[in-house]
Formats: C-alpha cells, structure tokens, sequence
C-alpha cells in the first residue's frame, strides 16, 4: 500500500497571449498546433503529440482533454488556455473529482503519481504514488461511486506490475487477485453505479469481473483489439467500446452486457457508432453525464464531440487537421 500526506498543487492557467484578431465581434484566436514532430514556432502555439483521456465536467458544460504537455478545456464557445503544462499520461472525471497522473517536465519528469481536484482542476492536491508512478491510460473510475482501478503494465520503482483498486479516491492502493492470463490489458471502464463492476479491454476480447477485479466472471471474444471503452452514464447498461483492424478503427456501442452472464454468444445486441479509416486509432472515450453527447480522441490528436443517441461525424471535429484554436481573453 501507498499512502502520501496531501500536498496543495496550486495550478496556473497559461493564458496564451497571442493571436490574430477577425474584426467585428468575433473572438481572436490563438493557435494551438497539435502536428507530431515540429519544432514549436513561438510561444503562444502549444504542440501535442497524443491526447491521453477525456472527461466531462459534473454539470456537462466542459470537455477536458489530457495531452503529453497540457490539460486543456473545452466549453461551447471553444478552447480555453490550459489549466497546467504536465505531461499526461491519464485523465479521469467523477461525479465530484477530477483526476490526472503524468510527469513534471519542469521538475525532471518527476511522476506525479495521482493528482485530484474538487473544483474541475483549478487546484489540485497529491495523493499517492507521488514521485513514484505515473498511472498509464488503463486507469478508470467509478462515475458515481468513485472507486478507482489502475493496470500497471511494468512495474515503477515500489509499484509492482499488476491490476490495483483504490476505494479512497487514490490515497490507498492493493493489488487484484486477478492474474491477466491473456495478452496485456488495453483498456478499463468502471460501472457508474457499481464499483466492483469492471470492463477490461485485451487484445482477444473483453473480460467483465463484478468482484472488483479479482476473478472474471466472463469472458466475450466480441470486440477484439479493444483501443478505449466507456460505460454509457445515462444508460449504465451500455458500454461504448472502441476497436481497431487493418481496415480502420471503430466506436460501437454494447447494449445489455449484463446478459453475457446467462448467454455467452447471444442475448445482448450492439450496433455501430463511428468509422474511421486506417491511421485513426481511437484512444480515449468520454460520455457527458447530462446532455445527448460524446467525445472521443484519435492517435492522431483530433478530437470528436457528437451526439451520444445519434453520433455523426458532421461537423463533428473540435480539432483541424491536429490544430486547436485557444480563445484569447
């Protein structure tokens, strides 16, 4: 177990300065490139190599996208200055918490272990594992009951290999008795109701375990090559599932699992979201917990937000071709 005195991280919004005004009454724009491999062009242009989570805000009126150099938000008028400079490599959103892990560039890369904030991450507090891990991509939580989950491919420093659980918003950390007999965990949703309800995504299908991780309850051989999942917060039933192939990458949504229990090959139904072509794997799913609308992130960098009943990838970009625009103040 890890345990850590909490330590206040006051966190400064980086307003961006520079931008180019359109005349009249429109907003002037900073630009935020998020291409691979370029040198940044000057100050006010922000570079993004992977969007590593997703998450609403409780009251649905903000997107949070974690970056390998930014927290950035999103409201209905468009992108906000970031609200820190880490690079993350989690981001996870609960009814009451937000959640990011990454590394502190400014200090060494030091891991930040989990970092957790109250009031949608103008502050944040340490937890454990500070100076010690930096919780990867396969970390979820609970929507509403906040019990957390981690899967730690390889071990960092004192925290071992292997699938962890945390009921007390991360001070505290035990392992599973799960032993991952398939190929390595790709991805982790949490029931929004139930804690000890846990979706795991492999390279051979889902495992679904209601004893909060320890022993697997079934096992589907749908979903192969799983990418990113998220259980459906107005219809806890359904589980978006992302996957990819040789063809392209693929959203779909996963009605009634629950029946897998009873029915291994039948009884459940599931239906197609979103296409992508080749190139486009899908890396982060999140689903607003109060209005008709979701959002998911590409390897890539771009980031879709569509209807959550009627997804339509029609005006549905919120990046160009990997390039953010920051609302200058």
């Amino acid at each position: 177990m890890y345990k850590r005195t909490l330590l206040a991280v006051s966190l400064t919004a980086a307003l961006l300065t520079a931008g180019c005004s359109s005349g009249g009454n429109e907003p002037t724009v900073a630009t935020v490139n998020t291409t691979k491999d370029k040198k940044q062009p000057d100050p006010n242009q922000i570079i993004i190599g992977q969007v590593t989570g997703l998450g609403y805000s409780a009251d649905g009126t903000s997107l949070y996208a974690a970056t390998d150099n930014a927290l950035l938000p999103h409201k209905r008028e468009g992108w906000l200055a970031p609200l820190n400079r880490y690079d993350l490599t989690s981001l996870i959103t609960t009814e009451k918490t937000m959640y990011i892990s990454g590394r502190d560039p400014e200090q060494g890369s030091t891991p930040l272990g989990l970092l957790k904030s109250a009031n949608s991450g103008k502050k944040f507090e340490s937890s454990a594992l500070a100076g010690v891990a930096a919780l990867p991509t396969t970390t979820a939580a609970s929507y509403r009951k906040g019990t957390l989950y981690t899967y730690n491919k390889e071990a960092q420093g004192d925290f071992k290999a292997g699938l962890y659980i945390s009921d007390d918003q991360g001070e505290t950390w035990r392992p599973t008795e799960m032993i991952i007999q398939k190929s390595d965990i790709r991805a982790l949703a949490v029931h929004p109701d139930h804690g000890n309800v846990l979706a795991i995504g492999t390279r051979e299908g889902i495992l679904f375990s209601e004893d909060s991780g320890n022993t697997v309850l079934v096992e589907s051989p749908f979903f192969k090559n799983t990418t990113a999942m998220a259980f459906d917060l107005n219809n806890p039933d359904t589980l978006f599932v992302a996957t990819q192939d040789e063809k392209g990458s693929y959203l779909y949504a996963f009605h009634n699992y629950r029946k897998l229990r009873s029915a291994p090959k039948s009884g459940f139904t599931y239906s197609p979201r979103i296409t992508l072509p080749q190139g486009n794997r899908i890396t982060a799913v999140a689903v607003n917990p109060k209005v008709d609308e979701m959002a998911i992130a590409t390897e890539s960098g771009n980031i879709y937000q569509f209807p959550r009943t009627k997804p339509s990838m029609a005006s549905a970009a919120l990046t160009q071709q990997g390039t953010v625009q920051i609302l200058k103040k």
